[in-house]
């Protein structure tokens, strides 16, 4: 289901893409996912990874074994909010004259979302997995999204790239409030009703050092809040996100009414199908 390497394709042609209302729509994810540390696929072929490692280690347990089914990528203009200039979303400092710019039409820049969806499930159980797992609990799959809310900005000095910012991110459940899965899901991400008398799981050192990391350079909060009962959703936000011209950015090498091909400032190239609405 997913393309192989695309590596090879060339730069687009200066000032091509990026004004394009092609740009605009919902994505879906045609490459493999990039996060590090992939560990092998299920049987129906899906990767599989840690969610901490998919989640910036906000989410927890951050061990929790997940296999990953698709991925989208909506982008569309972000609305100007009632007060000029205002946002809703954590910017980075060097880019917040930019958006505010942007979002009062005194620029020819336009912000837009650029958000990561991922459709995963909790994978059940496996020896391979280790005594300790908390999947240890999972007897099927749970289905649950994982949001990381970004935005991109065109840069002024490079054609076709965009710099982008994420500023938070949620998780939520994708089976019936009603259904064991639901309620194993609750049991998982720590309910005090649910987990009355068990001792709750402690992040591992190297999942402490990465949250303190994230809160010490990118002022993030909410990770460990509670869950919401209700919805089984949790979230957390980057008060202080990382980004800038020249820093987190992707150039457009290819971009049409069904493709839209980028390379991230790391090398990965993505590609990418438009999804009909």
């Amino acid at each position: 289901r997913w393309v192989g390497d695309t590596s090879d394709l060339s730069p687009s042609i200066p000032n091509k893409y990026i004004a394009s209302e092609n740009l605009d729509g919902q994505w879906f994810t045609l490459t493999k996912p990039t996060y590090s540390d992939c560990l092998g696929f299920n049987d129906d072929g899906d990767p599989l990874y840690r969610l901490g490692r998919m989640s910036f280690e906000m989410f927890f347990p951050g061990d929790l074994i997940c296999a990953i089914q698709a991925v989208f990528n909506p982008i569309m203009k972000v609305v100007p909010p009632s007060s000029k200039g205002a946002t809703s979303f954590s910017v980075p400092k060097t880019l917040q004259e930019e958006v505010k710019r942007a979002l009062a039409n005194d620029s020819g820049a336009v912000l837009k979302t650029y958000h990561i969806v991922v459709a995963f499930t909790i994978e059940p159980y496996s020896p391979s997995f280790g005594a300790d797992s908390p999947n240890r609990i999972v007897s099927s799959p749970i289905r649950g999204i994982m949001t990381t809310y970004g935005y991109v900005l065109p840069d002024p000095t490079t054609p076709d790239r965009l710099s982008v910012w994420f500023s938070g991110g949620k998780v939520t459940c994708g089976e019936e409030k009603e259904s064991h899965e639901f309620q194993v899901w609750k049991e998982i991400f720590g309910s005090p009703a649910i987990n009355k008398g068990r001792r709750r799981r402690r992040r591992t050192f190297r999942e402490g050092a990465m949250v303190f990391a994230a809160q010490m350079m990118m002022g993030a909060t909410g990770y460990d809040d509670a869950m919401d009962e209700d919805t089984g959703e949790l979230s957390y936000t980057f008060t202080r996100p990382v980004g800038g011209q020249g820093k987190n950015y992707v150039d457009i090498l290819h971009l049409d009414d069904k493709i839209r091909v980028m390379r991230g400032h790391a090398g990965t190239t993505y590609a990418f199908a438009r999804l009909k609405e």
